[in-house]
């Protein structure tokens, strides 16, 4: 029986068989792409939008941390922060349209979802800025318009960020922005973060300086930095003294707050979120000792000081008056005063830094410098007389020197007569022994070409005129062509009472927490050997023989030894440069020390820049010497240090003998 074979398909058969295996393909399909996607959400993509969704139900706020405490040596406060409260508007308001429109739906009498249709993201910023500004200006006391155009122009430039309406807002001021908001139907008050809408109370913390006695030439200032672009929104930071110096450790942790909030933006009570404590910055302790400054600050603005060679600042009528004391034991800074007599009560604070912005050519005064380099340098011994002015002419020169003059004419003198004398020859003689290349080493190593490493910003490290040559040499050698800063100068001086190892001055000497305890000191840094110990000593006796038989006998005290060098420096010609210096315009100063039974108590310097008395008087121990002994003699007096002599006649006359003294075996004060 023969096969049978099947029977062909019908001829609609086939299209539906594909028909069906399409289907199946494509619901394969879309079930993988969905398998895919879920996959995808769940591992891959699940990171971003779990973050978006948590941004759009939570808001993190930063916490303000407190800025470090700055007190003085005795703890003092100098500057410290105050816990404020600011109502601020937050920027970043005003581009969550959706917020808005919610905002202003109860005032507006309209849902938010129509609003959002209604009202471009412009208009609806617009109504609300002028409806909150409507209610602060009854508030703030301040035109509606300047408080809208102060946000509108800041979102304009920056769209997020505050502006700060006002610095310092009261307890109450407070509650009533929030009833009169709350009033306006602007929207709801969330108390844990502090605002509605984009009003924001926000707690700050503002950098006070309760320290009655001016101290801003050492602390410095915390605030916002100058800045090119009118426009720049720059957060406040130290700009100057031991703020900007020590900035970052003063500078505090911020916390962080972060809150719950629904689709409206309001709190979700059931919901706090989590809080993280802000930290405090390090507090620090510095030298600095408001009680001696006031000291000092007092004798400047005396009219009537004692002795009848005491001339008084404000006879002086100087352009300005600076003042350092330090302690040469430790190169700790105790006192520094600068005053500006030319500067009007109305004028701009000052920016300049007397310690270590103002150079000056120092006159005389470099002369310790000079004496002590060719002592070390074992060109001369302390004994060895020199020749200085054989002639008699009262001046020197050569073919690598123009003319030197002296106000003495001096056939030899010995380099504690150089000194003593203040011989400008001799000193030349003194580094024409050295050497030009020694000599400027020297220089060098006694800091007064580099800046000294101090713990203040914008120092300067002095200059040179023109090359180092003979000629250089010959001048600077007693003070001219060459400018320092009295920082520069007190640390020499320290080189010489510290037995040759040289020291910038401190600042700071601890770390302390909030209620003044020591955490940690601050090392000085490690000093540098300039000049042998018993050059160094040879230098600070020479220097007490200044006092008593030289140029600066008006430093002579009937109660201490004080030992230091007198200088005087004409300015060059301001208007004519080329002209050289100015017969009319001097700088005169004192760089000394005083003494205890144990040695030098204190140390520090006397400049006067431009005194306006006769010619005759316009000199460094006519003018910067007594106001140095009156001065170290009153500090000793409030550090409560017994003097050394006790004087046994009554002070002689500016031209009369010294008065006899007597050394106080007792150590118990005595009248003078």
């Amino acid at each position: 029986m023969p096969s049978q074979r099947p029977a062909p398909d019908e001829p609609s058969d086939a299209p539906l068989r594909h028909r069906a295996v399409f289907l199946a393909a494509a619901i394969t399909t879309t079930f993988g792409a969905l398998s895919w996607r879920l996959v995808h959400l769940q591992s891959t993509a699940a990171p971003k939008y779990a973050a978006q969704a948590a941004a759009r139900h939570s808001f993190t706020d930063e916490l303000p941390a407190p800025r470090g405490t700055i007190t003085d040596a005795r703890g003092v406060v100098l500057a410290r922060d105050e816990s404020v409260q600011q109502l601020v508007f937050d920027l970043g308001f005003l581009r969550e349209t959706r917020l808005l429109a919610y905002a202003l739906e109860d005032s507006e009498h309209i849902d938010s979802s129509k609003l959002l249709k209604l009202l471009s993201p412009d208009q609806l910023r617009s109504r609300y800025l002028q409806r909150v500004s409507a209610i602060l200006a009854e508030i703030l006391h301040r035109p509606a318009a300047e408080i809208e155009s102060e946000i509108s122009s800041r979102f304009a430039i920056r769209r997020s960020g505050e502006v700060v309406l006002e610095k310092r807002l009261d307890y109450g001021i407070g509650n009533l922005v929030w009833q009169k908001l709350e009033a306006a139907k602007l929207g709801r008050y969330q108390e844990l973060r502090r605002r509605i809408g984009g009003i924001v109370i926000k707690d700050y913390f503002e950098r006070t300086y309760p320290s009655p006695t001016p101290v801003d030439l050492i602390v410095g200032r915390f605030a916002v930095p100058p800045s090119k672009d009118p426009n720049a929104i720059l957060p406040p930071t130290g700009v100057s003294g031991i703020e900007k110096t020590f900035h970052s450790d003063l500078t505090g942790s911020p916390g962080s707050r972060t809150v719950e909030i629904d689709g409206h933006g309001d709190e979700l009570a059931a919901y706090r979120g989590s809080t993280t404590q802000p930290t405090e910055g390090r507090s620090i302790r510095l030298t600095i000792d408001t009680g001696l400054q006031e000291v000092v600050q007092q004798e400047i603005d005396n009219l009537s000081p004692d002795g009848p060679d005491a001339f008084s600042v404000a006879r002086m009528k100087p352009d300005a008056v600076i003042v350092v004391l330090f302690e040469p034991a430790t190169m700790a800074l105790r006192a520094l005063v600068g005053r500006d007599f030319t500067r009007k009560a109305s004028d701009a604070p000052s920016s300049m830094n007397y310690l270590v912005d103002y150079l000056y050519e120092p006159g005389s005064t470099i002369k310790i410098a000079t004496a002590a380099a060719a002592l070390a340098d074992r060109k001369v011994r302390p004994d060895q007389p020199i020749p200085v002015d054989p002639d008699g002419d009262k001046m020197y020169s050569d073919k690598e020197v123009r003319r030197i003059n002296d106000k003495g004419s001096y056939p030899e003198l010995t380099p504690a007569g150089i000194l003593a004398k203040s011989s400008n020859i001799g000193a030349y003689m003194l580094a024409r022994r050295v050497g030009l290349q020694r000599f400027r080493e020297y220089y060098t190593a006694f800091g007064l070409s580099e800046k000294t490493g101090i713990a203040l910003p914008f120092e300067r490290k002095g200059a040179i005129a023109g090359k180092w040559n003979q000629q250089t040499m010959s001048r600077v050698s007693y003070g001219y062509s060459c400018q320092v800063s009295p920082a520069q100068m007190c640390s020499m001086l320290g080189c010489i009472l510290n037995n040759g190892i040289w020291r910038p001055l401190a600042l700071a000497d601890a770390w302390t927490d909030s209620s003044g305890t020591v955490t940690a000191p601050i090392n000085p840094p490690e000093g540098r050997p300039v000049i042998p110990p018993n050059v160094a000593q040879d230098v600070s006796r020479m220097l007490l023989g200044v006092v008593e038989k030289g140029t600066a006998k008006s430093a002579r005290s009937d109660l201490f030894e004080i030992g230091g060098k007198t200088g005087t420096a004409k300015k060059v010609n301001e208007k004519n440069p080329a002209a050289g210096y100015d017969e009319n315009r001097r700088v005169v100063s004192f760089l000394g020390y005083i003494s205890a039974a144990s040695g030098p108590r204190l140390a520090g310097i006397c400049i006067i820049d431009e005194p306006k008395l006769a010619e005759a008087e316009n000199y460094g121990g006519h003018l910067a010497a007594p106001l140095f002994r009156r001065i170290a003699e009153k500090a000793m007096n409030y550090y409560k240090v017994p003097p050394q002599f006790i004087a046994t006649t009554a002070p002689p006359s500016p031209k009369g003998p010294s008065a006899p003294r007597t050394k106080n075996m007792s150590g118990k004060r005595t009248s003078r």
